[in-house]
């Protein structure tokens, strides 16, 4: 059986992309997937690229990793495609945790949840 492709866009999100690599590790078939990785910032693909590679060779695990800045390159035959950008970049991060902080509600990450996930979404 060949293996399942992921690409994943906006693989420059570090802590995101570990995490899916650890969790793909530690599901015991790491053998069933291909990985893409794209970002549109080639410095931080290569920091991720590199972080990616030696979580593999620290686990003894063989997964095609491809990296890229260009989309187009790598979503043909894509079996799942994973998107995790920053809409706003640090600013709008940022607005999503201090706007809530201002009412008195404290949120480590704002995004997708809670009163700065809703701001996000909605304005």
């Amino acid at each position: 059986m060949a293996p399942y492709k992921l690409v994943l866009i906006g693989a420059g999100s570090t802590v995101f992309t570990q995490r899916l690599v650890a969790d793909i590790i530690l599901a015991g078939e790491a053998h069933r997937w291909e990985l893409a990785l794209v970002d549109i910032d080639p410095v931080t693909l290569d920091a991720v690229n590199r972080l990616v590679g030696k979580m593999l060779t620290a686990k003894n695990v063989n997964i095609q990793v491809t990296a890229t800045t260009d989309r187009r390159e790598v979503l043909k035959g894509a079996h799942f495609v994973v998107t995790t950008i920053a809409v706003g970049g640090r600013r709008g991060w940022q607005r999503d945790i201090e706007i809530p902080r201002k009412y008195g509600i404290y949120q480590p990450v704002g995004d997708t949840a809670m009163p700065g996930g809703f701001r996000a979404r909605c304005g």
